[in-house]
């Protein structure tokens, strides 16, 4: 294969929506990923249902003209810039603004910084605390795994409200939503949460 075929191949791959996922595949994926791979992951899939539904307030321009907008190099092309626009044209307010951008400065700490990286590194629990106000401060005790699904609740939550017009997201009954992944957890038998830690996962895949 050439090397141009290679890099259309791939772009070909990055241009792959979510939607062409199946949801179930997309869990059982998401849960065999790091804690790094997590953040990435789902930074990157909020910023791709924030550009869907900007585009959708855009109809009078073509694919052409929505292209140069949203490329890279365009107005409208860095995770900053989507997320500034959006709350212009209405689609978040100012309070969940600052939550993508918070969203935003852990994707960037989980791509640039060398460190090793947990949910349990403090800047990265203080971070996903922040998105739930005052609630955040109880997380003291929480351990990485529970920190882990309260981020990933609470950024699918944002997915949804940000993909369907006219919703409005509930801060403290997105608290709820995050209680009850801790309850359920705290539920759990020894063995399950042992079973499904990130450690675990990494012993069975390499054989250590």
């Amino acid at each position: 294969m050439s090397h141009a075929t290679s890099i259309a191949a791939l772009k070909q791959l990055l241009n792959q929506g979510i939607e062409a996922i199946h949801p179930n595949d997309h869990v059982k994926h998401m849960i065999g990923e790091s804690d790094r791979a997590t953040m990435i992951l789902h930074a990157a899939m909020l910023e791709e249902f924030l550009v869907e539904r900007i585009k959708r307030l855009m109809p009078g321009i073509n694919s052409e003209e929505s292209a140069r907008l949203f490329s890279y190099e365009g107005p409208i092309g860095s995770f900053s810039n989507r997320i500034r626009m959006a709350q212009a044209l209405g689609v978040i307010d100012r309070t969940t603004r600052r939550k993508f951008e918070m969203i935003k400065e852990i994707r960037n700490v989980a791509a640039h910084c060398h460190a090793r990286l947990t949910f349990g590194t403090p800047e990265i629990r203080d971070a996903v605390a922040s998105l739930f106000g005052k609630l955040g401060s109880n997380f003291d005790g929480w351990d990485d795994l529970e920190v882990r699904g309260i981020y990933s609740v609470g950024v699918t939550s944002l997915n949804h409200v940000t993909a369907n017009d006219g919703l409005e997201l509930s801060w403290s009954n997105l608290w709820d939503k995050a209680l009850s992944v801790h309850q359920a957890w705290q539920s759990a038998s020894p063995e399950t949460q042992t079973e499904a830690s990130p450690q675990n996962r990494h012993s069975d895949e390499t054989g250590k």
